[in-house]
């Protein structure tokens, strides 16, 4: 085998600097390597090459002397032969194995599923590694690890069991992209089944999965109404008056506002009613004593709508409209 020639160039060195710049023939292209040796034949000096960086770069194994460093300095770079560098990349093999890791690993027995690991400095064992399992250390990513386990985005796993908890102040948060109506979660016990999702109308209900068309146990609706079990859904005031909300769709508005003698007047509802249909108002006016016996007077209602209506208080005697003080009721359906 031919030896190699010598790779002639020039060479910059710091003192004090372990890197170095090379002109000449590229570094990379002539596979220079670690432990191949500078020759600085002005200086009678040797450096040895500890990486090559790129193909004008590089470091030194130490530190450039100061009898060493210049620029543009005729050098010869001269290639460690190939038995010694074996004979390096060997002994530092066996000492990276060193520590029993060598032994531990030539101990084991291989068989088909099986896989390695280390139990501690200098020992080994084997595992079972299925072509299951396998295949999700196979998965790129997080999304296909989630697929090759069955929690996939397309998959419909089961669970006989499962806890959920979240310390996030929102929770548990479920969601389907479905827009369909009673698209939903359900979840099952022996005792039953429980639906959960929305219907019609942006509302959303729990309510039991097998009569699902039948009122629910508790729904939130899209103007923030609630319905609980059939019972009082909701409730509030305003300078209206107050009003309360059943769960089979009853509305009931209640107000104290005085009827004029200049003429009609109207009350805004404090809370709209679905229809006029059946809508049913009424009231009585408040005064010390009683008036009747002095001034029989009537509560007359007039024009209504689903958010107003207006009322007079009529003298029975003589037809004319009254100030007093009066209390209202409107009896309709808010859904």
């Amino acid at each position: 085998m031919a030896i190699q020639p010598d790779l002639v160039g020039t060479i910059t060195l710091t003192s004090g600097s372990a890197n170095f710049t090379w002109s000449g023939t590229s570094l990379v292209s002539a596979n220079i390597q670690p432990g191949d040796q500078i020759l600085l034949p002005a200086k009678a000096m040797v450096l040895t090459i500890a990486t090559v960086a790129s193909a004008t770069t590089g470091t030194l194994t130490d530190n450039c002397p100061a009898a060493a460093a210049g620029s543009g300095q005729t050098a010869r770079i001269r290639y460690q032969s190939d038995l010694s560098r074996v004979a390096a990349q060997t002994r530092q093999l066996i000492d990276m194995l060193g520590g029993g890791s060598l032994s531990a690993l030539a101990a084991l027995t291989g068989a088909a599923n099986k896989g390695l690991h280390f139990t501690g400095a200098g020992t080994a064992a084997t595992h079972d590694l299925t072509s299951f399992m396998r295949g999700v250390l196979a998965a790129v990513n997080a999304a296909a690890a989630r697929t090759a386990i069955g929690l996939g985005t397309g998959d419909s796993p089961t669970f006989a069991a499962a806890t959920l908890e979240s310390a996030s102040a929102n929770g548990l948060i479920v969601s389907r992209t479905s827009s369909a109506q009673n698209s939903a979660m359900e979840f099952r016990s022996t005792a039953g089944s429980v639906f959960a999702g929305h219907g019609a109308a942006g509302s959303f209900a729990v309510k039991d999965a097998l009569t699902l068309h039948t009122a629910a146990w508790l729904e939130a609706k899209s103007d923030g109404i609630y319905q609980l079990d059939r019972k009082l859904l909701d409730a509030g005031s305003n300078s209206n008056g107050n009003y309360i909300r059943l769960a089979d769709g009853t509305q009931i508005c209640t107000n104290t506002l005085a009827a004029q003698s200049s003429g009609a007047v109207t009350w805004t509802f404090p809370a709209a009613f679905s229809t006029t249909a059946n809508l049913l108002a009424g009231g009585f006016y408040v005064a010390a004593g009683d008036p009747h016996v002095t001034n029989p007077t009537l509560m007359k209602y007039g024009a209504q709508t689903t958010t107003s209506i207006s009322f007079s208080a009529v003298r029975t005697d003589t037809g004319s409209m009254q100030t007093v003080n009066a209390r209202h009721f409107a009896i309709g359906r808010w859904y």
